[in-house]
């Protein structure tokens, strides 16, 4: 911007030197000169002010072409941001997580679904806090009296860790089986202490537990039929961890597993 100005500086008074020596001469007046002189100086108040004006829209307005023209953009960061947002109208509706309570306060009763008002269809009823402590104080309380069976599946899961042969695939899945029933072990032992907090995934847990526990018995109700030659069809597999299946690829057999 600067030697813009300087360049047409530059040629105004070059310009003006000789129009001043064909004044000198007896070319031009002095009303001529002056009015010349005035126009030269009109015209570059007028170029720095444009210039001004141009450099104060840009830096005011190049952050919205950015977000509107990736071709104007200095990263691809503000297109990507800017462009997540389009969506598809034809969305299927909203869905709302609220309690028994949220609703009554919500809703009036009676009142139909109109399209102003979230239809019932559409509200997922979770429970309160107070009703998933509840629920996790009673399966804490049905869970208590098979601690000592919970210790043997622990004892059982870490002796096939210790003997499975190095790069085994399955002691990954023992090991988190192991981590679950380990969380069970402290969460039995504590049920009676008034500091015991629930987890996040505290029903998840217990109740995995449970059909973890259902599934072990079954196994020791299979082998003692089994030792004395009575046939039985083969229990599902119990050694499987809350968040994933360990036995899903069909390369392991139930013979393996018992």
């Amino acid at each position: 911007m600067e030697w813009v100005v300087a360049w047409i500086v530059a040629i105004l008074l070059s310009g003006l030197e000789r129009v001043e020596a064909q004044g000198n001469n007896g070319g031009l007046s002095g009303l001529a000169i002056g009015l010349i002189v005035a126009g030269a100086v009109v015209f570059v108040i007028i170029v720095i002010v444009a210039g001004l004006c141009c450099f104060n829209y840009k830096r005011k307005h190049l952050g919205h072409l950015e977000f509107e023209h990736p071709e104007f953009e200095r990263s691809r960061e503000p297109y990507i941001r800017t462009s997540s947002f389009s969506h598809n109208p034809d969305l299927a509706p909203v869905r709302y997580d609220a309690t028994v309570a949220d609703i009554a306060t919500d809703i009036p009763t009676g009142a139909e679904s109109d399209g102003d008002t979230a239809s019932a269809d559409n509200v997922v009823i979770s429970p309160s806090k107070a009703e998933k402590r509840e629920r996790f104080e009673k399966q804490l309380r049905e869970l208590q009296p098979h601690a000592v069976t919970f210790l043997e599946m622990q004892k059982d899961v870490q002796e096939r860790i210790k003997n499975a042969k190095h790069g085994n695939p399955r002691v990954h899945g023992y090991k988190a089986v192991a981590r679950d029933l380990s969380r069970v072990q402290h969460l039995l032992s504590n049920r009676n202490s008034a500091g015991l907090k629930m987890p996040p995934d505290g029903l998840e847990l217990l109740a995995w537990a449970g059909k973890t526990h259902e599934k072990y018995l079954e196994l020791q109700r299979y082998k003692s039929k089994r030792d004395s030659g009575l046939s039985s069809e083969p229990p599902e597999v119990w050694i499987q961890s809350k968040d994933d299946s360990v036995f899903e690829d069909e390369s392991h057999n139930e013979s393996d597993v018992i």
